[in-house]
């Protein structure tokens, strides 16, 4: 009886995984084998041949490698030290290596306010709206208000 409820409960979580992430992918995978409705592996013949591709593909794979390296160098040690603290200080100490994973990139993007690089421009408009711009070193932002 207990394992019947497990199950259940994880039906809901299992149901959303397939229908939005699991069909979608198996479909972009099997449509990478057509050509104009029949099965072939011509795109996967074109890319492999073409020399831009595949030095875009070994540069993806070259600094992929080189981040797991420095993840893992910086992350063993780091995780070494935090196991052999207090349970206290180990709890804050796991929080202030998570914390800014929980920041979402909107509140991030604001956070460019205050730097000083970047400027902030307001301009109304005759309607009453106001437009604010808003540049940093690589971007230009605008919203309405």
């Amino acid at each position: 009886m207990k394992k019947k409820y497990i199950y259940i409960l994880l039906l809901p979580g299992v149901l959303f995984l397939t229908l939005f992430m699991i069909i979608p992918l198996a479909l972009t995978f099997a449509w990478t084998f057509s050509d104009a409705g029949s099965f072939s592996f011509q795109g996967y013949l074109d890319f492999f041949k073409n020399d831009y591709f595949m030095e875009i593909l070994f540069t993806t794979i070259r600094v992929s490698l080189l981040t797991t390296l420095f993840c893992i160098i910086l992350g063993f040690p780091a995780a070494y030290f935090i196991s052999g603290l207090r349970a206290r200080t180990k709890a804050i100490m796991l929080l202030l290596a998570v914390f800014p994973l929980l920041v979402s990139p909107v509140v991030r993007s604001f956070s460019l306010d205050d730097y000083p690089w970047t400027k902030r421009f307001v301009k109304s408009i005759p309607n009453g709206r106001r437009i604010a711009i808003r540049t940093t070193r690589n971007h230009v932002h605008t919203t309405c208000s």
